[in-house]
């Protein structure tokens, strides 16, 4: 009997983004969360969210971040 190959749990991330605007002109600001951990943070810089991903572990090889890890530098 032929049995599935195994899937990994699904990750969730709920990510808020919104512009701000001020005399230097708009930039981007927003808010991230691993569903699964309850962690998150806030950023004012769009490559801080893949950052904050990798952290949690999401990608093959990659261990969930740890206190003290990029996470807590975002």
């Amino acid at each position: 009997m032929n049995q599935l190959p195994v899937q990994p749990p699904a990750v969730t991330f709920v990510i808020r983004i919104w512009p701000e605007w001020s005399l230097s002109g708009p930039h981007w600001r927003g808010r991230i969360e691993h569903l699964e951990s309850g962690q998150h943070t806030a950023f004012e810089n769009l490559d801080r969210i893949l950052v904050f991903i990798r952290a949690s572990g999401v990608f093959t090889g990659e261990q969930p971040g740890e206190p003290g890890d990029e996470t807590s530098e975002l």
